[in-house]
């Protein structure tokens, strides 16, 4: 698949949410983060309050750090979003994991796999014929503006390398510095939050962002 830079929403509050969904608006697809309080230090907005603010013409990647997806589905089958990443760390067992993720398929929700930086790369190996889309933190979830951790780009690697046809996603400090690493590595699909909605032109950000990649030809 081509790569992508998705630019990243990540909210404690109303205000916030719509200031930078309105900042960013200028990409077709935007990546969005809920917490639920308990599987993160923080609370970020409720889906349903998420869901008023969002666009029916635009694309939506939505990250669940939450405990007990399945409680959600109803409401995130109203955003419609073209994946929803759940993380394993969720879950006692494999079998409760694959349990919430036939639920989520049943409703035609493509559901991807999060993986936390110290939850041990081949735990999600498992799940590489069940679902596509895996994403790799790169910091603890639940902070923005965390520093990327250097770690992420060997993790990648063995997932890329072990299921090449998976689609790889990278959340969390991403920016500038690291992306052509990420891309080398095997990521094709980069999430950026605060590197991009904290410049003064976000937009112009973006472009630099992307067009690194077009010169060196691994996008």
């Amino acid at each position: 698949m081509n790569k992508q830079i998705i630019p990243n929403i990540f909210a404690l509050d109303d205000l916030t949410f719509k200031r930078k969904h309105k900042i960013l608006s200028f990409s077709d697809i935007l990546h969005i983060d809920f917490m639920d309080g308990k599987f993160t230090k923080d609370k970020s907005l409720t889906l349903d309050k998420i869901s008023l603010c969002l666009q029916r013409k635009k694309k939506y990647h939505l990250h669940l750090m939450a405990y007990n997806p399945i409680q959600y589905v109803d409401v995130i089958s109203k955003i419609n979003p073209k994946v929803v990443y759940i993380h394993i760390e969720a879950f006692l067992t494999n079998r409760s994991f694959e349990r919430t993720i036939k639920v989520f398929q049943e409703k035609n929700i493509e559901v991807g796999v999060a993986i936390n930086p110290n939850t041990d790369i081949r735990e999600i190996f498992y799940y590489a014929n069940k679902v596509k889309h895996f994403l790799i933190m790169s910091v603890v979830p639940g902070m923005e503006g965390q520093l990327f951790l250097d770690e992420t780009y060997e993790r990648v690697q063995e997932l890329k390398s072990r299921f090449p046809f998976s689609v790889v996603a990278v959340d969390g400090g991403v920016n500038a510095n690291n992306i052509l690493n990420l891309s080398q590595n095997g990521a094709d699909i980069m999430y950026i939050g605060s590197a991009i909605s904290s410049k003064p032109n976000p937009l112009k950000e973006y472009e630099n962002i992307v067009n690194q990649l077009e010169k060196t030809k691994t996008f």
